[in-house]
């Protein structure tokens, strides 16, 4: 049976990220993993809570030089996110994954309730499944 391609977007929280790709990987996924925050130092995280636009210039060139270019030229079957406090990919990248895997299913878990990360809503609608 032929491996299907999932970009799986995640915390590194605990290393749980670890546990789920050794999963998707026993039920025959190849599996692309990026983190969900350019930086996960106490300080960064802490500023990135109180105000997605106080790290936005990092979060963009995060995306820019890190992860588009290893994901640009890939097709996916599963887009995979796992949405929690740290979460900072740009809304842009969704918008670009979206145009080049029209036929992928792009699903979203959040860990946290949307009390906490009300910001997460502007992303749902690239989302087939919540």
């Amino acid at each position: 049976m032929k491996k299907r391609n999932l970009l799986f977007i995640a915390p590194l929280f605990f290393g749980y990220y670890k546990e789920i790709i050794a999963e998707l990987e026993k039920k025959n996924y190849k599996v692309d993993y990026v983190c969900d925050s350019p930086s996960n130092s106490n300080v960064f995280k802490a500023i990135n809570r109180i105000s997605k636009n106080l790290t936005k210039i990092k979060n963009k060139k995060y995306y820019e030089n890190s992860i588009l270019p290893n994901i640009i030229n890939k097709k996916y079957d599963i887009v995979f996110v796992i949405v929690g406090m740290t979460f900072s990919i740009p809304i842009e990248m969704f918008e670009e994954l979206r145009k080049r895997n029209n036929s992928a299913k792009f699903i979203m878990y959040q860990w946290d309730g949307e009390k906490n990360i009300e910001y997460v809503k502007k992303y749902h609608k690239y989302f087939d499944r919540i």
